[in-house]
């Protein structure tokens, strides 16, 4: 049980980690991707002289860092569990 947390906490620290390192990396690669992908026709439509995506409903940029936030801590929390289980 103890390896299965820590490999699985491992796999969602390197995804949170990989994840904001290709973000940054490529500008507005992975959140632009996510906004294409669920608004279709309606990503970035200019409302009142400026390019939008809100149209949309909602912000990609921050749906990707709430993925990510709740993804390191969640691999933190699985490997610090997994850690104080071995202490027992």
């Amino acid at each position: 049980m103890k390896r299965l947390l820590v490999r699985l906490g491992n796999t969602l620290l390197v995804f949170a980690l990989l994840t904001s390192a290709v973000e940054m990396a490529s500008g507005r690669g992975l959140s632009g991707w996510v906004a294409q992908w669920r608004c279709g026709a309606n990503y970035l439509v200019e409302i009142d002289g400026v390019l939008s995506e809100r149209s949309c409903g909602f912000d990609a940029d921050m749906m990707l860092v709430a993925l990510v936030f709740l993804a390191l801590v969640s691999g933190l929390f699985l490997v610090g569990t997994a850690r104080y289980m071995g202490r027992r």
